[in-house]
């Protein structure tokens, strides 16, 4: 089954959902708030953020902000970590079980994963205040085949076809990534909301909460079209290799949105991640209104009635 496929089965499933209610904007602070303890879980598109996202919190006077380990496995889905888990590999168990205050989990195509609930619950039952940041997933292609892409990997533990050749990354249009975002942006997103959504009415608290990258790093490319990102003259500028494993500049908004989902505080104008003032200011604009836009985030979440 094609990714539009699946987009757009999503979207069949996803016309009967409930709303998610906005809460309205994040508002900038001027007293840093409480670092987190952090257990990150996830793969390569994740990897890169701990350092980054220290270097941040340290800019912001943020203290208490910790990694406690990074939890690593190739091209993953939540339930594969979670099948290291219960195995008795690693130091997930251990942390989430002891010190963390914040769990990172790194999703693929699949929405919802069932990983995430069990992970989220997990959690919850050995600390009441875990806060789950899910990170939306983001695939290196657009829309209608356009830049030659072959396929990804469709599901947990599914050996199909690694993404090896995409030789026409530049040529995606506006109208294409824009129709990526509709497609399949857009509906694995709001599925992730809504089933986040449905663990915090569970939990009858603030357990879980979204960080869109995928959705961003699209609107990232249409800027790269438009001319509009300083130091950046293409889309496949933002990728090391086919796969969409990124370069500095995506490595850098990607962490501008996390902070600014985690912590509710503007990255515009820091700048510990960058000596190009007008290329991060770009970034860190790009970054700070998704974490704004976004409903179901970490800061100042309300879980709706």
């Amino acid at each position: 089954m094609s990714f539009r496929s699946v987009a757009i089965l999503l979207g069949l499933v996803l016309a009967s959902a409930n709303p998610i209610k906005d809460n309205g904007p994040i508002m900038d602070r001027t007293v840093a708030p409480k670092g987190y303890k952090i257990q990150f879980v996830g793969h390569s598109f994740h990897v890169f953020l701990p350092t980054p996202l220290a270097n941040l919190a340290k800019e912001a006077k943020i203290e208490g902000h910790e990694t406690l380990n990074f939890d690593m496995l190739p091209a993953s889905y939540p339930e594969q970590h979670w099948a290291k888990m219960q195995r008795g590999q690693g130091v997930v168990k251990q942390n989430l079980q002891g010190t963390a205050e914040l769990l990172t989990l790194s999703t693929r195509e699949v929405a919802p994963d069932p990983a995430i609930a069990q992970f989220a619950d997990f959690a919850y039952q050995n600390n009441q205040n875990i806060k789950v940041m899910v990170q939306e997933t983001w695939l290196p292609v657009a829309a209608n085949d356009a830049e030659g892409c072959t396929p990804a990997r469709v599901g947990p533990g599914v050996r199909d076809e690694r993404l090896t050749f995409c030789p026409l990354r530049d040529t995606a249009t506006l109208p294409q990534l824009q129709a990526t975002v509709s497609d399949w942006s857009q509906p694995i997103a709001k599925m992730l909301r809504t089933q986040l959504t449905g663990l915090n009415a569970k939990y009858k608290s603030n357990v879980t909460s979204l960080v869109p990258v995928w959705n961003g790093v699209l609107e990232l490319r249409m800027l790269i079209v438009k001319g509009d990102v300083p130091g950046v003259a293409k889309q496949s500028s933002l990728f090391m290799d086919a796969l969409g494993h990124p370069q500095q500049p995506l490595q850098d908004f990607v962490t501008y949105m996390w902070f600014a989902c985690m912590y509710g505080v503007s990255p515009v104008g820091m700048k510990a991640l960058s000596t190009n003032a007008a290329q991060a200011k770009v970034l860190q604009e790009l970054a700070w209104r998704h974490a704004q836009e976004e409903s179901l985030r970490n800061a100042v979440l309300q879980v709706a009635s």
